[in-house]
């Protein structure tokens, strides 16, 4: 008998949490970001299956005479910086800020991506994961956890 194949799923993300997000960022690390478009048409993309779970998020951040950062969030490969910039104090601290902005959001994304699909559907369900998103629901049995991540059911 063939083992059964896992279906790739991309989790659902509302445009209200991107939205969320993109404010916090101009909140927190500058006001002066401009988000790149994934390929799924979002600046925000989320992935679950085989290879394990990934968020990307990307953007530049636009500083005086024509110098930037261009960033780069990655649940599996952490922080990306390319920049042209004055080493100085503001900037010191944007980088700072923009490093301490990324942990926040990876330890959110590393939960939220960590909660498995209904077990009665190919993918997953929005308002459920919407719901498990709001309680905060967790597996408490780590091998079950696991046996999910892994697509074993």
């Amino acid at each position: 008998m063939e083992p059964e194949k896992q279906k790739n799923y991309a989790p659902a993300i509302t445009s209200t949490e991107i939205v969320e997000w993109e404010n916090k960022f101009k909140q927190l690390v500058s006001p002066l970001v401009e988000y790149d478009v994934q390929d799924n048409g979002q600046s925000m993309k989320l992935y679950s299956g085989l290879s394990g779970i990934e968020a990307n998020w990307s953007g530049t951040i636009m500083l005086k005479a024509d110098n930037f950062i261009k960033w780069s969030f990655s649940l599996q490969n952490g922080a990306f910086v390319e920049a042209k910039f004055t080493i100085d104090l503001d900037n010191n601290e944007l980088i700072g800020k923009l490093y301490d902005f990324f942990q926040q959001w990876r330890d959110n994304w590393s939960k939220m991506l960590s909660i498995p699909p209904t077990a009665n559907s190919e993918g997953p369900d929005a308002a459920a994961i919407q719901e498990s998103r709001t309680k905060g629901s967790i597996i408490k049995d780590h091998s079950e956890r696991m046996k999910r991540l892994a697509g074993l059911y």
